[in-house]
């Protein structure tokens, strides 16, 4: 099982390590810094984090038949 460095996942997402580094801590994640490594769960868990919240900013589809 290979182990996903933050600064790697930070470079996949087009983040900033420091900004990666932090969400996985604030996940309760064991990690100290950008060349720390999360194993394969850890890292999905991150991106899913992030997933979650670019849903969340999505606008929802204004309705044209209003009217």
């Amino acid at each position: 099982m290979s182990k996903t460095r933050i600064y790697e996942l930070a470079r996949d997402l087009d983040l900033e390590s420091k900004e990666v580094l932090t969400r996985a801590q604030e996940l309760g994640l064991e990690v100290k810094t950008a060349s720390s490594g999360l194993d394969e769960d850890e890292a999905e868990l991150v991106r899913l984090s992030y997933q979650d919240d670019s849903a969340a900013e999505t606008p929802p589809a204004e309705d044209d038949d209003a009217g």
